[in-house]
């Protein structure tokens, strides 16, 4: 099975120097896109378990892709973000910082030998469909599947209750939507080097 990042920019595949010895440049690029002082993997700074990493695109209009081939296990597109209890000093209301949507994909491959290995990937914090239409704009044919070039038009179906897949295939490098804020949005944004 190949594996892809859950970003594919440009910028890791154009890299215009001439004796380059970056043996993957995609990475490379993806992997400044990781957060060190919030949401590492597997336990972040503040000594809480962290299954997985944030990645923040420098640009976010960035899409979120599939790692994998693989089958939807459950999923959930909100309509608006929510607030996660802290007040914007700004306006003095609840500040809606929270993108609520997520999509849970199974993968199965074959290790050799007749046997199996199922892994999962989890994709959190998918921006709000509001936000997301703001962002691209509202799909005049939206494809019934998945697709690396648009959003499925069951992703564009928003909901605040978790969904089943029913069998829904998803294929490596499709889009799946768009990276959007958890909670942790005010640790991410005030985040200060450590010293070594």
């Amino acid at each position: 099975m190949i594996i892809s990042p859950p970003f594919l920019p440009q910028s890791g595949f154009n890299s215009g120097a001439v004796n380059n010895t970056d043996p993957d440049q995609l990475m490379t690029v993806v992997e400044t896109y990781e957060r060190g002082c919030h949401g590492v993997f597997p336990v972040t700074f503040d000594r809480r378990w962290h299954g997985g990493i944030h990645l923040v695109p420098p640009t976010l209009d960035e899409p979120v892709r599939a790692v994998a081939d693989g089958e939807v296990v459950a999923y959930r597109i909100s309509l608006n973000p929510i607030s996660d209890g802290h007040i914007d000093e700004a306006t003095g209301q609840e500040a809606l910082n929270t993108n609520t949507g997520f999509l849970l994909l199974r993968h199965v491959t074959d290790t050799g030998n007749g046997r199996t290995l199922t892994f999962y990937s989890l994709y959190m914090h998918l921006l709000d469909l509001t936000a997301q239409q703001s962002l691209t704009g509202s799909p005049a044919n939206s494809p019934q599947n998945s697709s690396p070039t648009a959003l499925a038009a069951w992703l564009l179906e928003a909901s605040d209750n978790v969904k089943q897949g029913n069998g829904k295939k998803v294929y490596r490098k499709d889009i799946l939507g768009h990276w959007g804020t958890g909670a942790h949005r005010r640790a991410r944004d005030t985040c200060i080097s450590k010293p070594s």
